[in-house]
Parts: structure tokens; C-alpha cells; sequence
């Protein structure tokens, strides 16, 4: 079973950053696998386990029916990427035909290092 959450962001990247975010207000709908979803909200905060999966729709208006892109993180193998606790992370066209970039560190990792305390995976929000 996958989860579906929608999200709403303001994003203000620093120049010539990568993101899959964007400028201004970014749209998006999250899916959780459900070893993803049982370890998302957990409080106290716990660690992920391998073969969790996260994938986000980035959307240019919230009622897109069509994704600008897909961002995916999927936690791997102990020791795959020690320095983001073994997370792997992709980028994907809107089309879901091309993986334009995969990251074990760089912007992604940048961004999702101030949640090192939550597994490197921000939480979902609040409904």
C-alpha cells in the first residue's frame, strides 16, 4: 500500500542551486512505501528501514494532474552512504522515462542534512 500526502512549500533556493523544489511556492504530493510510512512520523523520531521508499510529484499548481518532476529517496543497503545514513537519491523527469541525476551527497543531501535527526527525511505534514 503507498501513501499519498500533498504538500505546499516556500522555497527560496540559493543561486544557481539544483533543486527539485524551485522558486516561490512549489506543489507536490508525497508517497510513502509502507516500511516508508510506518518510520515518517514516528515519534521519538526512528530510523528508516532498508527498502523504505519516498517518491514526491514536484507540481507547478496544486491541481497539476501531470508531475515537473519526480524526487525519490530510497534507503539502501548498510554502508551504501554512510554519510547520509544509506539513503540514495534520485531525481526523475515528469515523464517517469529518465533518471536525471542520483546523489549520495551534493543539494540533496545539503537540504535534507537539518533533518540528520529524523533519518535525513523531513516529516510529513499535518492534515
Amino acid at each position: 500500500m503507498v501513501t499519498r500526502i500533498h504538500t505546499q512549500n516556500e522555497v527560496r533556493p540559493k543561486k544557481d542551486e539544483a533543486t527539485h523544489e524551485g522558486v516561490g511556492n512549489s506543489f507536490g504530493v508525497v508517497y510513502f512505501n509502507d516500511l516508508a510510512r510506518e518510520a515518517v512520523n514516528a515519534e521519538p523520531a526512528i530510523q528508516f528501514p532498508r527498502g523504505s521508499i519516498i517518491v514526491r510529484e514536484k507540481l507547478a499548481k496544486a491541481d497539476d494532474a501531470k508531475p515537473q518532476l519526480l524526487t525519490v529517496m530510497i534507503k539502501r543497503a548498510r554502508g551504501f552512504n554512510p554519510k547520509a545514513n544509506d539513503w540514495e537519491f534520485l531525481a526523475i523527469d515528469g515523464a517517469i522515462k529518465k533518471i536525471l541525476e542520483r546523489q549520495k551527497k551534493g543539494s540533496c543531501l545539503d537540504c535534507h542534512s537539518s533533518q540528520e535527526h529524523r533519518d535525513f527525511v523531513y516529516p510529513a505534514p499535518v492534515k
